[in-house]
Parts: C-alpha cells; structure tokens; sequence
C-alpha cells in the first residue's frame, strides 16, 4: 500500500478502535477492520471466538492465518465483495451452535473516497431485533405524532425535498400528499422568503440552533399566500451525520390579519383611514436616508376655504366633506406612495415620482377635485391648493419646509393651484 492508504488506514483504526472499546463489554456483537490485503487492523468484541484467541490477538495478521479455514472461506467472498465496494449482509450459526449473528460487510473509504479496506460487524440477531423493535416503536411513536399533530409538519431532506409529510399540512396547502413527497420545498415557499429559508437550515446543520423559527409564507395550490410559524429541526444518523429535516408550519395569517389591522388604525387617523402625522414621520424617518437616490417628493395639499364650509353647513358637513376629499386624493396616487392626513384639512403627499411627473402628479389631484361633492342635498365644490418640494438629498424637514413656502405661495395667488420647488 501507498504511504497515503496507510496514513487513511491509520486515522481509521482510531475510529473503529472508539468503536471497539464501546463494543468489548457486549458479548454478542464484534467489530472486525482490515485493510486491503485482508489483514486485520482493529479487532474488538466478545463475538469473537476462533482458535482460542483474544480478540486483539487478531490485530496484525492475514485473515486466512488466523480464521479456522471453513470460516475464512465463508467470510472471503465477503471481503472480497466490501474491496469492490459492496455492502454484504448474512446470517450464520456461532462455532458453538448456541447464537445466531447478523454479519454485515461494508467498504471503509479514505478522504478522497479510496477504498482503503473494509469493516465487518457482527450482532446477534435476538439483539439485532431488539434494536429493529426499538427504531420500529420511536418510528411509530413519530408518525402518530405526525399523523395527529394539528399543525402541519414534514420530513425535508437535506437538499430540501418533501420526503414525508402530513395530512394537516396537505389541508393547509390545498394539495395532496403526492404534490409534496418528492418536490422541493421551493415549490410551495414564497419566492421572496426562500433565501432565508436557505440560510435558517444552514444554521441548524452547523449547530447555531437546535431549532430555528421563523415567519413566511406559503403558497397555497389556488396561488394565495398563507403566513406560518416555522420551526426547523435537524435529524441526525447514529454517527451524528446530518440526515433529514423535521419541519413544523403553523397558520398565522389569521393572527397576522389582525395584527395588522389593529396596526393600521393605530397609524391611522379616525376620520379618513389615511396615516396620520406621526405614521408620516416614520415612514419619512425610514425613507429619507436612501433620498439622495430616489428623489423623493413631498407634496403639502390644503383645502382652500374650509372655514366657510364648516360655518356655511356645519362641521358633520365638513367631516364628510374631508372624507370625501381624502378618497379622491387617494385614488389618484400609485400603491407605493403615502397620502397622510396631518391636520383638521391638510393632507401630505409623499411619493417617488421622479420631478419631471411632479406636475402631472398635482394636476391629477386638482382634476380629482373638479366634480362637486354631494352631502345630502346639498353639492359642495372643494377645491385645494398644493406646495411640491423635491428632495436632493438634503433631509426631509428642509424638503417639508419648502414644501410649505410653496403652499402660502399657491394660496396667496387664490388657491386652486400648485406651486413646485425643484431639489
């Protein structure tokens, strides 16, 4: 053998030797490890009963010297076969007639995947079975919990694809077990959530956590988006390798609703359902440190007259007539902007509009405004003057401030029009 296979050989009698020692009080197994010219390199285990010898008496010497020559010729092919890389399983008969084992002969592999000789072990099968007994109960104990659990759960390989999965997560996704076995997990992930999903696994493999949550979303089979709590585990072989991943996925997007909801009539003022001042300055707070790139428009809307509604058709006449107002601005601005109410009839625009569109932006407003409103009987013409400031990347109570100049200067000449200031 090369200097490279001895050294492999070497690091791996050290983990057999581990092996063995765990395996020297247990009578009936055995761990048998030899190297490619079938001699033997680790011997351990109370199996081990031929020509009188101790099980570490084997160590250093050629199979066929040291088997009675009817066991070396049954045990070669074996050797023969695990040298090829093959994995062989039997059952034979001890010397003495009183066990009975299941042998199982398997190629052992350097680094860069040599074959570099192989491990025989051996297990009475009454001990064997006993073992299988125990897997098959916790196996049985899982898929009941699986089976019954309320939420939805599911065995994910390690290259993220369903490998088993129950009937509450099949409910919650509006698909059948035979949609999910065998597919990615990226199927039924949001497109905008699979990264972290990615780097959540990668820190329960590691060892970060032993359980990771997170909150994302799914896709239902109908393309609607459900919100759960996920809960990602790591399952692991005997010898502590990665195997698959125990995933838990409970529904929150009813809770998340109302979150959400109770959220927004905070932000939001009671009488229009637009965000309120504050709501404004945090989202102003958030936005404007990235201003210097998106040129962020802040427009300032104030109703002209509104004084003399109020006196003229009472203040319940008014509170109409701001709603009325507040749903017409509203329906002319894109899903990205903010429309704030930040006064008892001043409204805030802030958009992204790059300045060449502010104009068309502030005419689409006044053109909101042009058919009458009606209260009860009555049909009441409201009108608005609009100041426009356009940041450059200066901060937002500069931009504001300018904002408002620009507003005086549109009142100051009748009202019913808009003043810009360019960045």
């Amino acid at each position: 053998m090369s200097q490279g296979a001895s050294e492999g050989v070497s690091a791996g009698s050290q983990r057999s030797e581990l092996i063995g020692y765990g395996l020297k009080e247990l009578p009936a197994s055995a761990v048998m490890i030899f190297d490619r010219d079938m001699r033997f390199v680790l011997v351990r285990g109370g199996a081990i009963q031929d020509n009188d010898m101790s099980p570490a008496e084997f160590e250093g010497r050629l199979a066929e010297e040291s088997l009675p020559r009817e066991r070396f010729e049954f045990h070669k092919p074996m050797y023969e076969a695990a040298l090829e890389g093959e994995s062989i399983q039997r059952e034979v008969v001890s010397p003495d007639g009183t066990r009975r084992y299941s042998l199982c002969c398997s190629p052992v592999l350097d680094s860069g995947g040599q074959i570099i000789g192989g491990v025989m072990s051996a297990m009475e099968v009454s001990q064997l079975r006993e073992s299988q007994q125990r897997e098959a109960e916790s196996a049985a104990r899982f898929q009941l919990a699986m089976d019954s659990a309320p939420i939805g759960m599911a065995v994910v390989s390690m290259d993220r694809v369903f490998l088993d999965v129950n009937q509450a997560l099949c409910e919650m996704l509006g698909k059948h077990e035979g949609d999910l076995v065998g597919h990615s997990l990226d199927e039924v992930i949001h497109p905008d959530d699979r990264a972290s999903d990615l780097a959540v696994r990668s820190d329960v493999r590691a060892g970060a956590e032993k359980w990771a949550k997170t909150e994302k979303r799914l896709l239902r089979s109908n393309g609607t988006e459900i919100w759960v709590n996920h809960s990602v585990g790591l399952v692991t072989g005997e010898q502590g390798e990665p195997h698959s991943y125990v995933s838990q996925f409970a529904d929150i997007t009813e809770a998340r609703a109302k979150q959400t909801k109770l959220q927004n009539l905070a932000d939001s003022d009671p009488l229009t359902g637009l965000p309120h001042r504050r709501a404004l300055y945090r989202k102003l707070d958030k936005l404007f440190p990235d201003s210097a790139d998106s040129r962020v428009a802040i427009l300032f809307i104030d109703l002209d007259d509104f004084k003399n509604l109020n006196d003229t058709h009472g203040h319940q006449a008014g509170d109409r007539a701001l709603v009325a107002v507040a749903q017409r601005l509203q329906a002319t601005v894109r899903s990205d902007d903010t429309m704030a109410r930040v006064g008892g009839d001043e409204f805030v625009l802030v958009t992204h509009t790059p300045p060449t569109d502010i104009t068309e932006v502030c005419d689409r407003l006044l053109a909101s405004l042009a058919d009458p409103i009606h209260i009860d009987d009555v049909r009441v013409q409201v009108t608005v003057s609009i100041g426009a400031a356009v940041s450059n990347g200066n901060d937002y109570e500069s931009v504001l401030g300018q904002a408002d100049e620009c507003l005086y200067a549109a009142k100051a000449v009748g009202g019913n029009r808009y003043v810009i200031k360019a960045g």
